[in-house]
């Protein structure tokens, strides 16, 4: 199949990407496109929400401006799949994330600060 293939399985499908673009916009809770800090605390309730809001920050923020927008999430995961995860386990985690539980660290080229 060539290198085409290779390229083509690493990709989000358009399903998972839609899946993706739910979760964001759950997170953001006042509709401004964006996710703020504060957002996402609230989000991640219980003891270890300021942890798992800290992690993701560092893991999606790309422009390290203290929001994250709907393309540097979407391109998380996406690079979380390019770094070799199959997509039902991205699935997986974000039904995991939409019932509650704290964001992991994946082990892709970002890291969550903590290693």
């Amino acid at each position: 199949m060539g290198c085409g293939g290779s390229i083509l399985r690493k990709q989000l499908s358009p399903d998972a990407e839609a899946k993706i673009r739910t979760l964001f916009a759950k997170i953001d809770e006042d509709k401004s496109h964006t996710i703020s800090k504060q957002e996402a605390m609230t989000f991640f309730k219980g003891k270890f929400g300021k942890l798992s809001a800290d992690a993701m920050f560092k893991e999606v923020d790309t422009k390290q401006n203290g929001e994250i927008t709907e393309e540097e999430f979407v391109g998380f995961w996406k690079q979380v799949r390019k770094s070799g995860y199959k997509e039902a386990e991205i699935l997986e985690e974000v039904a995991n994330l939409e019932s509650g539980e704290g964001w992991v660290d994946w082990k892709d080229d970002r890291n969550t600060g903590s290693d």
